[in-house]
């Protein structure tokens, strides 16, 4: 309703011969811009932080296989161990500082 209220008085000054309303409404346009761009500048930065969260997610690729590269957030098993890929590689599992031991590979048990 306010925005409605505000178009309307921007038609009226820009109708009118220029006033002291006129200056008046480029005052109120200019805040608004502002606030227009502050909104702007928040939404970049939220696309960006969501960017960075969802390139960080863990997702299972099964069995290890020496021909593939994996990104940050790969988890793979290798030997009934399961371990996590911190950083891009393509070397093996327990062979590099790039990957975490997650789970030791345990006992049998049906």
């Amino acid at each position: 309703m306010a925005n409605r209220a505000l178009a309307e008085e921007v038609r009226t000054v820009f109708e009118a011969p220029a006033t002291k309303k006129r200056s008046g409404i480029f005052e109120k346009v200019a805040t608004a811009l502002g606030l227009i761009v502050r909104r702007v500048d928040e939404l970049a930065a939220l696309r960006e932080r969501v960017e960075r969260l969802e390139a960080g997610r863990l997702e299972y690729f099964g069995i290890h296989s020496a021909n593939k590269t994996y990104r940050r957030g790969a988890l793979v098993t290798r030997s009934g161990a399961m371990w996590l890929c911190e950083n891009d590689t393509s070397t093996t599992p327990g062979e590099s500082d790039a990957w975490r031991l997650v789970v030791k590979r345990g006992a049998f048990s049906p």
